[in-house]
């Protein structure tokens, strides 16, 4: 009985760091991993932390033993009230914030046009030693009146759900409907640069 209570342990040690590791790193999976190679992966990560967790219910009924329950619920609660898509942003941005002032003024300075002229934003193809600051080595262009957006995708579901960086050119916060996006978290990085996630 004990190696199995000790198993259940090192199952909801397991569990709660892996649901975590995928929240965290899910971008990177993502690129890494087919799209249905990444389903699977996280299919099989969250059916197995709520498999652990159902035992851990009735071993915390059964056996008066919680610490298990406890694991789970504190990994529960770090996965919803940590906001990881925005330190991964933040994280992201000041690591390649040089390039991305390189790409924003090539861009203003007309050195790098639109590919194409898409329905909701234009398609700026990057340089290849700028490929790795947008999925797909692209990024989008917004041209309104006086103000000029630019958007580096970290996440490439675009026109369904993303995440990513923004540039404005008047400093202005990203509204709903600028690249087609209902926005659920815009944080300001620094003047003129904003990380979003839309859904």
């Amino acid at each position: 009985m004990r190696l199995r209570i000790k198993f259940l342990l090192i199952a909801s040690i397991g569990s709660s760091l892996m649901i975590l590791m995928l929240k965290f790193f899910h971008w990177t999976l993502n690129e890494l991993l087919s799209p249905f190679l990444f389903f699977v992966f996280s299919t099989f990560a969250y059916s197995a932390f709520l498999i652990v967790a159902a035992i851990a219910l009735v071993v915390l009924f059964s056996h008066k033993d919680w610490k298990h329950m406890v694991i789970q619920g504190v990994a529960v609660m770090l996965f919803f009230l940590i906001p990881f898509d925005q330190v991964v942003l933040e994280a992201d941005y000041h690591s390649t914030e040089e390039q991305r002032a390189a790409v924003v003024d090539m861009v203003l300075n007309e050195e790098l046009a639109p590919t194409n002229s898409g329905h909701v934003a234009s398609i700026i193809e990057l340089p290849d030693q700028y490929k790795h600051l947008s999925v797909d080595g692209e990024i989008y262009i917004e041209i309104e009146e006086d103000r000029t957006s630019l958007l580096f995708l970290s996440d490439g579901r675009f026109l369904d759900s993303f995440a990513g960086i923004v540039y404005s050119s008047t400093n202005e916060e990203p509204q709903t409907g600028d690249f087609n996006g209902h926005y659920l978290a815009v944080n300001k990085l620094e003047d003129h640069w904003f990380s979003v996630s839309a859904g």
